[in-house]
This record gives structure tokens, sequence and C-alpha cells, in this order.
């Protein structure tokens, strides 16, 4: 089975987060929410583009062996090395690593 782009699940921001076992909570970074699709190898932003040229090192370490298919919802974050605890989607610069956040 071939696997496509299918709509995110998008975070709603509220001013306190509901309580109970059956809520999952997200930390909001500063990023590009995207989508990874293991069969075939593809990532997408939310709105559909196409980006698995600027995201091929992710999709390259998306597959694991073992895994044939699979649709990683995330978002695509640059973490300075400076400033670890602020993440941005600034332009990537030597002092900073992507990293793909996926709940």
């Amino acid at each position: 089975m071939r696997l496509k782009f299918i709509e995110p699940l998008l975070p709603t921001l509220v001013e306190k987060p509901p309580e109970g076992d059956g809520w999952i909570h997200e930390v909001k970074f500063d990023g590009y929410r995207s989508q990874i699709v293991i069969d075939p190898d593809f990532a997408f932003t939310r709105n559909r583009a196409n980006w698995t040229a600027k995201y091929r090192d992710l999709v390259g370490a998306a597959k694991q062996p073992g895994l044939d298919n699979a649709i990683i919802d995330g978002e695509v974050v640059i973490m300075k090395l400076a400033c670890p605890t602020s993440p941005s989607f600034a332009k990537p610069s030597r002092d900073a690593t992507i990293s793909f956040h996926a709940t």
C-alpha cells in the first residue's frame, strides 16, 4: 500500500491545558509543521508543499530497519547551539542543528 499525505492534526493554543488522562499535550516550537511519509519517501509541509529535497537528511533518518511504511507528523526546528533552549526556524547556520519533533 502506497501512503499519501494526510491532513495533519494541528495544536490549539489555550490559556490552561485540560486535565485528565484523555489528553495529550504538545510543546509548540517555532518551526514548520511537517509530515514525513515513508513508502514512498516524501516530506511535506502542512499545506502539502513537497519539501523532500529540503528535508532529505530528515527523511533518511526517519527510515529505520524494519519500518516499511509510516506517516510521521511533527515539526522541523532549528536549534542554535549558542541558545539550545530557544528554538527557531531561522536560516540554518554552522552553529545550529535541524531536528524533527514528532508526538
